[in-house]
């Protein structure tokens, strides 16, 4: 029997496609997984839709045989779907690898360490979570749609098949919805009083995260050392939250100083900034404020703003407070 050219042709253009949809798939998967560039300022959600287009894509186009019941496969379909679990099973375990170096990778390119000991430990980020998830559900599927030939007897798909992608604007509009409704979740730590000194006050460290949809939708968090002196509290380590001098405990009244007390800068410490994987799905900015009250309690405020949209259209604001009385004692936090 001879093959006319036009098959041919419209066979090798339809594994094209699939296959380039495949390596799109890959692409979009390095980018989501990789540390680099250590934010995405935004754009995860835009890489996460895109995945989940291809996804829909090669499901439909491989009919779905990773997720079909055994009883629905003949004996090619099901020898081929065990050997797309047998490669996928490699697969995943070399992706988290890749995770894994890709961490690593980014925290010395970023100059710092994988963890701030002074802050809210983080278990694992949202965009490595979602890469991760991609990685274990669709790697059967990707893998068929790589190795099925013509004679899988895969036919080309009408539009009446495609209409799973009508999830792709559902899903951003879930998204949207979830930013705007879901409480924040409040993760707060404090450390050991009497650790650290300064200026012959005692201090101590409180950091604490707002988080929305697990961070899918934007976190805000703060950490700041407070010291105070039985007098007044106050934060240290960050000379742009004001600290009032003449409060700061030292030998010397500072109205007797011969040059002004300055408030050095240890971000380590004192931050009011979200991290890089803070911004990867919605922009966030946030600043912070401090007031000390006629009673020497530190009034400590950060206020944050997520926007998921260009224009702070859907934007969403929340707010960190950090209330400490003069001997110490949180009055209020969250």
């Amino acid at each position: 029997m001879t093959v006319q050219p036009d098959v041919l042709q419209t066979t090798s253009r339809r594994w094209s496609t699939v296959r380039i949809s495949v390596l799109l798939l890959a692409a979009c998967w390095l980018l989501l997984a990789s540390s680099l560039p250590a934010s995405l300022h935004g754009a995860g959600i835009v890489l996460v839709l895109a995945l989940v287009v291809l996804d829909l894509a090669l499901g439909v186009t491989t009919n779905w045989l990773a997720f079909l019941p055994t009883s629905r496969l003949d004996e090619r379909q099901a020898a081929l779907r065990n050997r797309a679990y047998r490669v996928a099973f490699r697969l995943v375990a070399v992706g988290v690898l890749l995770m894994v170096a890709f961490t690593i990778v980014g925290a010395i390119a970023a100059g710092d360490n994988l963890q701030s000991i002074n802050a809210v430990p983080d278990a694992i980020s949202p965009r490595h979570l979602v890469a991760f998830l991609e990685l274990l559900v669709i790697g059967p599927t990707a893998v068929i749609a790589w190795l099925q030939d013509d004679a899988s007897g895969s036919e080309p798909r009408g539009l009446q098949h495609w209409w799973s992608l009508l999830l792709v604007p559902l899903f951003a509009g879930a998204w949207l919805v979830a930013g705007q409704v879901l409480p924040a979740q409040t993760v707060a730590t404090r450390g050991s009083s009497g650790l650290f000194e300064a200026y012959g006050a005692t201090c101590d460290h409180f950091a604490t995260e707002k988080s929305i949809a697990g961070g899918l939708a934007g976190s805000a968090r703060l950490k700041v050392e407070v010291c105070w002196d039985g007098r007044h509290a106050f934060a240290f380590g960050d000379p742009s939250l004001h600290t009032p001098m003449d409060i700061v405990p030292i030998p010397v009244p500072a109205s007797e100083l011969a040059a002004p007390l300055s408030m050095p800068s240890e971000p380590d410490l004192t931050s009011c900034a979200p991290r890089d994987p803070d911004s990867d799905f919605v922009n966030v900015s946030e600043t912070c404020t401090e007031q000390i009250g006629p009673d020497g309690s530190m009034h400590l405020t950060a206020h944050a703003r997520m926007s998921p949209l260009s224009g702070d259209l859907g934007s969403r604001d929340i707010e960190i407070q950090l209330v400490v009385s003069r001997d110490g004692k949180i009055l209020a936090e969250g």
